[in-house]
């Protein structure tokens, strides 16, 4: 036994450097949700600004130390946890966010040139709160995969369909609501010219016409979808049993 310890340790040692370049290039894909604290409090919208931070620093702890946690079986069942308590904070801050979002398009209300101007500036915040939940939501499913014993590729399918059903709701929320208020501007500034102009809702308008126009939301599915296939790679690999002979691969 103690001859085979060295092969076993050596594929704990791939599987955590494996997992460590993984994570390496999600960090750079994820680029929103490891921004600076105050960049990301400067957009932050709602009442829910310190529950969200409070896991966004927790997953970012994690993933800058995945070395030395992924090797340590009490720091990896802690992590598991963890992940797990901020996929479900990222879940209910999607859902608070879409809600509010869709409350901001009321056809009468727009008519207001001070309500119009107040919705599209929240609009904006809303959406980058979104599209930060999105990528916690991610990071810490995929975190979740690699802090897991035994993943199976049933599992992974079941937290990438979970992503795919928020970030589907997400982005056609946003477009919806952003587009709406993109049109209600145009008809605001023909019917009430004096009041769009007091309430300086051009400038309003082009927020939101910014905002979608680089929208994250086609990019994130776009590299979610990659990530979640090196993923598969990477956990559902081939086992290695343990014979009187030496460590094959199960084919």
């Amino acid at each position: 036994m103690n001859d085979m310890l060295g092969p076993v340790a050596l594929f704990s040692a791939l599987a955590v450097v494996t997992g460590q370049y993984f994570m390496s290039q999600i960090r750079t894909d994820l680029k929103l949700l490891n921004e600076k604290a105050d960049k990301i409090l400067g957009f932050l919208y709602g009442d829910k600004r310190a529950d969200i931070m409070a896991q966004i620093y927790f997953v970012q702890s994690a993933s800058s130390n995945y070395g030395f946690l992924a090797q340590s079986p009490t720091q990896t069942s802690a992590q598991l946890i963890g992940m797990q308590e901020a996929r479900k904070t990222a879940m209910r801050n999607i859902l608070f966010y879409i809600s509010d979002l869709k409350g901001l398009a009321n056809a009468d209300q727009l008519k207001d040139g001070k309500y119009y101007d107040s919705s599209c500036r929240k609009a904006d915040k809303i959406c980058q709160s979104l599209e930060l939940s999105i990528q916690l939501l991610l990071q810490s499913s995929w975190m979740e995969v690699l802090f897991t014993d035994g993943c199976s590729q049933g599992y992974i399918d079941s937290l990438k369909n979970e992503c795919d059903w928020f970030l589907g709701e997400a982005e056609k929320t946003s477009a919806e609501i952003l587009n709406r208020l993109v049109g209600a501007g145009a008809f605001f500034k023909k019917d009430n010219p004096l009041d769009f102009l007091k309430a300086d809702c051009t400038k309003s308008t082009s927020i939101v016409k910014k905002r979608l126009d680089n929208s994250g939301f086609a990019g994130m599915k776009k590299q979610a979808q990659k990530n979640w296939s090196k993923l598969s790679e990477l956990v559902c690999r081939p086992q290695y049993i343990l014979t009187a002979d030496g460590i094959y691969v199960r084919k």
